[in-house]
């Protein structure tokens, strides 16, 4: 799924991975008239002509958004890249670690 919406809509797909990912889910609730995710997600999923013209009308309203909190479409882009997948990766390593080990100085 993650790959059709990048595909149609990139602005979208970017903004649904990161912070404004609410706003993202806002518009694609209104634009196919559920709250049910798995009825969105079956509808992108089924890549029927009308799920890819609703996945055009959300990419258009995000932007329209982006642009009335002046948030700059290629820093997202830029911001959903694989460098930044990196920090996350090692988050749980780094986690895990703590947990295990414990703080210094508990006892």
């Amino acid at each position: 799924m993650k790959d059709v919406i990048a595909a149609v809509a990139p602005t979208l797909g970017a903004v649904l991975g990161g912070p404004l990912g609410g706003l993202a889910g806002v518009i694609l609730t209104r634009v196919f008239g559920t709250t049910d995710n798995s009825v969105i997600e079956a509808q992108i999923a089924a890549q029927s002509p009308e799920a890819l013209l609703k996945l055009k009308a959300a990419e258009a309203e995000v932007q329209i958004e982006l642009r009335k909190l002046d948030i700059d479409e290629s820093k997202i882009a830029a911001e959903d890249s694989p460098a930044r997948e990196i920090p996350r990766r090692q988050t749980p390593c780094f986690k895990a670690s703590i947990q295990h080990t414990g703080a210094p100085g508990i006892a």
